[in-house]
């Protein structure tokens, strides 16, 4: 468990957090699919449901702290926080984008610098330029290090919150462990050694 958990830190966990590889696969994935034959064939149809539930657009939500109390943020894998740096505006602008352009209807909101789907489309590669730019220079990825000094908090093993159980000295097994560093005051439970063979 975590030690230095505090209610803060439940404020923490509940904003939304990214997985770096998969915000990385959705940002390609999506370019692919604004530079597909199809994708502009649909668009000017009014057809858009075959990419309103695509996941990419999923991994584009977030989700939950990847770290809790009990459960220690994973080992080298890295996230990004929307609320750490500038990483909630660049993922909000990216979905904006491209809503608008698969919305083109949503231009008549006369957004600044956005005056055509083609201008929309642009803005979708400016915005996942941006995304890919700030992870190559990895720009406030959050890796365990970086969590657990940020936050001040200190990892303890399950293991050693339980060295102390009640039973721990009443059975061999435990007190055999609890011999070999953790709890040596337990040596006097050890079983006498076997008699000396003449």
């Amino acid at each position: 468990m975590y030690t230095g958990w505090s209610q803060r830190m439940n404020a923490v966990s509940r904003l939304r957090w990214y997985n770096v590889n998969d915000l990385t696969d959705c940002c390609h994935q999506l370019r692919t699919l604004l530079l597909s034959p199809d994708f502009l064939e649909n668009v000017v149809a009014q057809d858009v449901r075959p990419y309103q539930h695509q996941h990419i657009f999923h991994l584009l939500r977030g989700g939950e702290c990847p770290a809790s109390h009990l459960r220690r943020f994973p080992l080298d894998v890295l996230y990004v926080c929307e609320g750490i740096g500038d990483w909630g505006l660049r993922v909000d602008r990216l979905q904006m984008a491209m809503n608008l352009a698969l919305f083109p209807e949503r231009l008549d909101r006369a957004y600044p610098n956005i005056q055509t789907p083609g201008d929309a489309d642009l803005t979708v590669f400016d915005a996942l330029h941006d995304i890919l730019e700030a992870i190559g220079g990895m720009v406030d990825l959050i890796d365990r290090n970086e969590f657990e000094e940020r936050y001040h908090l200190n990892w303890i093993p399950a293991a050693h919150h339980h060295h102390h159980h009640p039973h721990q000295s009443t059975t061999t097994t435990t007190t055999t462990a609890a011999g070999t560093g953790r709890g040596g005051h337990h040596h006097h439970f050890y079983p006498p050694p076997p008699p000396q063979q003449n």
